[in-house]
């Protein structure tokens, strides 16, 4: 059997230019390099150029001071029913209205909040409890900027991502706050690292130069840190922790990755009756940060009156060993 030949790159060469001859031939080459350049410049990313980045100013324009940037991605963690849900929605209003936040400057932006945990009655009664507190008059909030989602979906998904970049296209945001992180992952498992990572990317996809995200999430029951994959730390620019405290109403707000400034945690005094308020406490207050076991202690004894010695009995899926351990 005689072997099939072997066609060379040179053979090819030679033949088309004996075909076309040598000038022709070099036309086509440099067309077709052309349109293979044009092709590429329609899929590839923005490339940048050294001269480009030396040229990007290195100070931050700020949308929080020393605490959001625009293109940042951030979660805040919590354990359930701590107030992470209002205390963002009060940051949302403060920078929809251009109003100091937790003592912090804040530049006026268009605000998106994507609700899939309140729903509108809720919503509207917190609306009206932060605008008191921070005496806003609720004709004026109704003309800030700030907008709620409350379609769900899967960030996965192509068509609910398509859909919720298009709201964000609508109402140009400067922030976005999901709430919550779970509600967009859908039935995925959040303990998977390449789900979560896949996730995390979608979510960083909403931050640019004028935009940044921020999705609330879950602590763990018993560690106190962010519940899931080490994907979620590893994709955010900055991670924070809302944390209860051996003080009644008084929050800690702990920064545990911040790419742009040093870690650090502020102490927030909230209040929520009738009027909904949140400062930063005075450095010199003693107050102490509790781990999750410790705070469920404090509330059986506290919401229940039940003795020290029946708090094991109710031990809100703790185990007896974690209990005593944050107790005694």
């Amino acid at each position: 059997m005689t072997p099939t030949p072997i066609i060379t790159s040179e053979a090819v060469e030679a033949t088309m230019r004996k075909m076309l001859g040598d000038q022709r031939y070099e036309n086509y080459v440099k067309a077709q390099r052309e349109r293979i350049r044009e092709e590429a410049k329609e899929e590839a990313p923005p490339i940048y150029t050294v001269s480009k980045i030396l040229k990007t100013p290195t100070e931050i324009s700020w949308l929080v001071e020393n605490f959001l940037a625009p293109g940042s991605l951030a979660v805040l963690a919590g354990q359930p029913g701590i107030g992470k849900s209002m205390l963002c929605l009060h940051l949302a209003v403060c920078v929809a209205s251009g109003r100091d936040w937790l003592g912090r400057k804040v530049r006026q932006s268009p605000v998106l909040l994507f609700d899939f945990e309140l729903g509108r009655r809720r919503l509207a009664e917190r609306l009206r409890a932060i605008a008191a507190g921070l005496t806003i008059p609720l004709d004026e909030l109704e003309k800030t900027p700030l907008h709620f989602v409350q379609w769900g979906g899967n960030v996965r998904n192509e068509r609910t991502l398509r859909a919720w970049k298009a709201a964000v296209t609508l109402t140009e945001p400067g922030l976005i706050i999901f709430d919550s992180l779970i509600d967009v992952v859908g039935d995925a498992d959040e303990n998977n690292s390449v789900i979560m990572a896949e996730v995390m990317s979608y979510l960083g996809s909403f931050s640019n130069d004028h935009t940044a995200t921020l999705a609330i999430h879950h602590t763990g029951k018993a560690s106190g840190r962010y519940r899931g994959s080490s994907a979620i730390a590893a994709a955010v620019s900055n991670l924070f922790t809302l944390a209860a405290t051996d003080k009644a109403g008084i929050l800690s707000l702990r920064i545990d990755k911040a790419w742009d400034y040093e870690a650090f945690r502020l102490f927030v005094k909230t209040s929520w009756n009738g009027a909904y308020t949140a400062e930063v406490l005075d450095e010199s207050e003693q107050v102490t940060e509790l781990t999750p076991p410790q705070s469920f202690i404090l509330e059986q004894i506290a919401d229940r009156k039940v003795r020290v010695a029946d708090v094991m009995s109710l031990n809100g899926g703790y185990s007896e060993l974690t209990l005593r351990r944050a107790f005694f």
